[in-house]
């Protein structure tokens, strides 16, 4: 597994451990929830 993918699970599991949503990290980031879907 490459360092980036790893980090993306990584990112991927605390996120939903702490019942964070991608609509949630897309808001936070200024971008739409789609954009922000594919870019986690």
């Amino acid at each position: 597994m490459t360092d980036s993918r790893q980090l993306v699970d990584t990112l991927k599991r605390v996120l939903k451990s702490q019942g964070i949503t991608y609509a949630e990290v897309a808001k936070r980031l200024g971008l739409s929830e789609a954009r922000g879907e594919r870019r986690v």
